[in-house]
């Protein structure tokens, strides 16, 4: 078999080569790679993972009598041994002497620094492995304490190495986003809002609100306050509204639980699936390799690929956060290849590319969050089956296509004189060929996807609800075995679909007792402008949701002006699914980090380790999107008029 030179352009080892003559890069060969696939650290890696490792491997010859490290140096980095030989001394002045095999592991450990010193005893050739990369890459086969253990223990013999084990990675904490004053505050209005509620809903001759009324609504505003101070996990607070109404006779059961028996549930439990598949098969990272290698060399087409790429992924995984963890190493990986400076405005325009294609355009695609799922299922029957996948990107598209227009002009002139591109061809077809011939999961995972798209396509014939195709997917790939125990467990949003199960049977208890019909009434001001001077309700409602994402995330806020006013558009003669696309544009802004969660994940895999990016130059720039999003909006409106949707 023909050897393919797999180039790799990175700068020199640090630390250990930094006196620079007594050693030298070398080119990382196909047999290299297949030696490290079958070392014990890496015989359980993918291909894939391999692939994306690629860029990072280094290889480098060292003379005799050289540190390859030496006890307490930053241990930031491991290596394979190729050929040669080494001698390993411990802190304990205990040698051996290694011929092969993989050196430095405590690195993979996370200790602070290496427990031993290694000297080159004859010329030897060496793989070095950034142990960040590895992590980043592959968690699942890097952060195993027991195996790791074990396996320094075999290498060094020293009681120091029993302590190692104890100074593994330390995983940051979650910063409370509140005070503990302040979720104290939260619990004592826990008490008192609903006792405030039922107590002083009793008082006064006529009551606005009947026994029902009230104890739903005094549950209700459990889970909102819950929800506001984040006092208990979303999902554990939607239920809480349910159990209430359940316990008291509210509502029957089937009113309470027909969230988990909608359709809008197994669409999002079926695309969750679809995209573990995908992800996991490693179709979407070959499809990404496929874009590079046939893009044309220059700052706008990689910005753009990079833009359409995270669009394409868009409708695929139904989650930015999801899209954020696919694309943002990619991201990273594509940034160094092109020769980027951290912090330059090339890269940050490269990450604004990135999150832009996997963020703004959410409202644009049925599937793409569960939200627009969640506000699918409020609209009337009679819309929902209007408005399936391909009807619904139809009339979305405009708004589409101005963010789009809108992002690439400010993107170009903002960052106009950023710096070229430097890439080889040769680095991108080196990783296909990592990834070898399109393995038969792939094509699966494709053929789903086909099938899946064709389905939405001919909607219009078949006349089967999309729910049920997608649902029909999700059992061919477990049948056949592509979903694995640990992805249903790990790669399906479980605490979502609880989530939304929930928040689809409290809009229906909502309906039950009528409380939709006196939010109506007592709205009917709002229900006016909306008839008569749509353009003036637009910017009420943008203030309305505004205000309500300054305390709420993204999901609760969709879903309660969705259920407010979704009922009053309709009430009013106005299109509900156009109110629904408005909400789902304005739910997606946000101005300050903690607002958007994909955005915090955006920040610790790209900037907390990479500092890929400027963050005030992005932040501005996400401020410059609102207005996008909001334009877009006013742009479509004629769009809308043209279909007699308003």
């Amino acid at each position: 078999m023909n050897e393919q030179l797999l180039a790799n352009k990175h700068s020199a080892l640090d630390g250990a080569h930094s006196d620079g003559e007594a050693s030298r890069d070398l080119p990382v060969l196909q047999r290299d790679i297949e030696r490290l696939s079958q070392t014990e650290e890496f015989d359980d890696w993918s291909r894939q993972q391999l692939a994306r490792l690629l860029p990072y491997i280094q290889k480098y010859q060292v003379a005799p009598g050289e540190k390859l490290f030496q006890h307490g140096e930053s241990a930031e980095q491991y290596y394979v041994l190729l050929t040669g030989s080494v001698q390993l001394t411990s802190s304990t002045g205990e040698c051996q002497t290694l011929s092969e095999g993989v050196i430095g592991k405590e690195a993979l450990l996370g200790v602070n620094g290496y427990l031993s010193e290694v000297v080159v005893l004859e010329s030897s050739i060496f793989l070095a492995i950034p142990s960040d990369k590895a992590h980043e890459i592959a968690p699942e086969h890097t952060a195993s304490k027991d195996m790791f253990r074990k396996v320094l223990l075999e290498q060094v013999h020293t009681p120091a190495a029993l302590d190692a084990q104890q100074e593994l990675i330390e995983v940051p904490e979650v910063d409370t986003q509140y005070k503990d004053w302040f979720k104290a505050l939260g619990w004592l209005l826990v008490v008192l809002t609903p006792a405030c509620i039922l107590y002083f809903g009793e008082q006064g001759g006529d009551a606005l609100l009947n026994w029902r009324q009230k104890q739903f609504i005094a549950a209700f505003s459990v889970t909102l306050i819950m929800w506001v101070f984040q006092l208990i996990p979303m999902y554990a607070a939607g239920l809480f509204t349910l159990i209430i109404c359940l316990s008291l006779g509210v509502v029957p059961s089937e009113v309470a639980l027909s969230g988990y028996a909608s359709g809008s549930f197994f669409m999002a439990l079926s695309i969750f699936g679809l995209g573990s598949v995908l992800v996991a098969s490693g179709a979407t990272y070959r499809v990404v390799l496929w874009i590079l290698q046939r893009c044309p060399n220059s700052t706008f087409s990689y910005n753009f690929s990079l833009l359409l790429l995270g669009v394409f992924l868009t409708p695929m995984i139904p989650s930015s956060n999801g899209r954020v963890g696919l694309l943002s190493p990619m991201l990273v990986d594509m940034s160094k290849s092109l020769g980027f400076k951290n912090g330059s405005a090339a890269a940050t325009r490269l990450s604004l590319s990135m999150f832009a294609g996997v963020s703004i355009f959410s409202a644009i695609f049925m599937t793409s969050k569960s939200l627009n799922l969640l506000v699918f299922s409020l609209l009337p029957v009679q819309r929902r089956e209007e408005f399936q996948w391909m009807n619904w990107f139809t009339a979305a598209s405009v708004a589409g296509l101005v963010m789009l227009t809108l992002f690439l002009v400010c993107s170009h002139f903002m960052f106009r004189h950023s710096e070229k591109p430097k890439i080889s061809k040769q680095d991108i077809k080196d990783q296909l060929a990592m990834l070898g011939p399109i393995t038969s999961l792939e094509w699966f995972a494709l053929c789903g996807v086909l099938f899946f798209l064709l389905a939405v396509v001919t909607a219009s014939f078949h006349k089967i609800q999309l729910s049920w195709v997608s649902l029909t997917v999700l059992f061919v790939f477990l049948a056949l075995g592509m979903i694995s125990n640990k992805q249903i467990k790990n790669d399906i949003d479980w605490r979502f679909l609880i989530l939304l199960g929930s928040m689809i049977g409290m809009v229906h208890i909502l309906n039950y007792t009528q409380i939709d019909m006196l939010l109506s009434e007592r709205l009917n001001l709002v229900g006016v402008f909306m008839a008569q001077d749509f353009e003036f309700f637009v910017l009420i409602l943008i203030g309305i949701v505004f205000a309500l994402r300054l305390f709420l995330p993204i999901n609760a806020a969709g879903m309660l002006t969705a259920a407010i006013f979704i009922p009053l558009a309709e009430s009013h003669g106005i299109d509900p699914w156009v109110v629904a696309f408005i909400i789902l544009m304005l739910a997606e802004c946000w101005l300050f980090p903690y607002q958007a969660s994909y955005f915090v994940m955006f920040q610790g895999v790209v900037q907390k380790k990479a500092k890929l990016y400027n963050h005030a130059s992005f932040l501005k720039f996400n401020a410059l999107s609102v207005l996008f999003r909001i334009a877009a909006i006013y742009c479509t409106l004629p769009f809308f008029r043209w279909l007699n949707m308003l």
